[in-house]
C-alpha cells in the first residue's frame, strides 16, 4: 500500500496515495467543516472520542485512520502502521492549528494513540474482512467513508 505526504492545513499529513484524488482542498472544506470520523459512531463511543482537541476539529485526521484501518494488512504490523500515522498525522495537524501549549498537544496526540492501540485492537480484528480488496476504493469502509465526505463537500457548497 503506497502513502503520500501532503500539506493540509499547514500541517504535513500522509494519506493513502489513492486518497488524493478525493482529497478536499482546503478552499472546498474547512476543517470544522469535515463530518464526524472520530468515536465508535454510536453516540457514547462518540462522546467520549470527540471530533475536536485543543480547538482544533480532527475528522480529517479520523478519516485517514478509518480508511488507514480498513486496507491495512490484517496484522499487528498494518494496525499499528496505521495507528503510527493516525499519531503522527493528529500531531502535526494539532501543532500547525492549535493554540494550545505544545506539552498539551504532545499528551493529546499520545493519548489518542494509547486509546486506538488499547480499545481499538478489538475493533480492529472484527472489522476485518476475510478478504482484501484488489481496489481498495471497493473496500465498503472506504467506500462508506468516501460518500460521507462527498455529502460533505457538497453541503460546504451550498453555504458559500
Amino acid at each position: 500500500m503506497d502513502f503520500i505526504k501532503i500539506t493540509y492545513f499547514g500541517a504535513e499529513i500522509e494519506i493513502p496515495k489513492f486518497l488524493l484524488k478525493h482529497w478536499p482542498n482546503e478552499k472546498d472544506l474547512a476543517l470544522d467543516q469535515w463530518p464526524t470520523f472520530c468515536g465508535a459512531g454510536d453516540g457514547f463511543g462518540d462522546y467520549i472520542i470527540p471530533d475536536t482537541r485543543c480547538g482544533v476539529k480532527i475528522s480529517c485526521i479520523c478519516f485517514i485512520h478509518d480508511i488507514g484501518w480498513a486496507i491495512a494488512d490484517p496484522n499487528n504490523t498494518g494496525f499499528l502502521k496505521s495507528n503510527a500515522r493516525f499519531f503522527f498525522n493528529l500531531r502535526s495537524l494539532l501543532l500547525a492549528n492549535s493554540k494550545d501549549p505544545r506539552w498539551k498537544i504532545e499528551w493529546t496526540a499520545f493519548y489518542y494513540l494509547l486509546g486506538v492501540t488499547t480499545f481499538g485492537s478489538k475493533c480492529f480484528k472484527s472489522d476485518r474482512a476475510d478478504i482484501l480488496y484488489i481496489d481498495q476504493e471497493e473496500n465498503p469502509v472506504v467506500q462508506d467513508r468516501l460518500l460521507r465526505l462527498k455529502k460533505a463537500l457538497r453541503d460546504a457548497r451550498k453555504t458559500t
